[in-house]
């Protein structure tokens, strides 16, 4: 883990796990998984980014996300995520910008203007 980023775990493991990535190669696989979603279905991926949050324009509620930029920091892009159990924001989630790891399972789901990937039963760490 890099320093100063959040602990995680002794033992937690994911199918795919972007942290041991450099910036860009995160980026790079991030873009890789929006753009080829079923070579991901059902696999744990574990990130490590940026939180942030936005109200959802289709339901009540918030959407939230991890931000993943590239070694330069001119490209992001986000993986959204949906964490396991019963959570309120802002109360129970980290403050937005704060960097966060998240591990959850990939799957996809339709919405307004297409598909779109989360990672469900998620859990975070900051």
């Amino acid at each position: 883990a890099a320093s100063g980023g959040p602990a995680l775990p002794e033992g937690l493991a994911a199918d795919i796990d972007l942290t041991a990535f450099s910036d860009t190669a995160a980026y790079a696989e991030v873009s890789r998984m929006q753009a080829y979603p079923e070579e991901y279905e059902g696999k744990t991926v574990m990130l490590r980014g940026t939180f942030r949050a936005f109200e959802n324009p289709d339901a009540d509620g918030y959407l939230f996300r991890c931000l993943v930029q590239d070694g330069t920091g001119c490209c992001t892009r986000e993986m959204e995520f949906v964490l396991k159990g019963d959570h309120v924001y802002p109360q129970d989630y980290p403050k937005l910008n704060r960097e966060i790891v998240v591990i959850g399972t990939f799957t996809t789901y339709d919405r307004t203007g297409g598909r779109f990937c989360t990672l469900t039963d998620a859990e975070l760490y900051t």
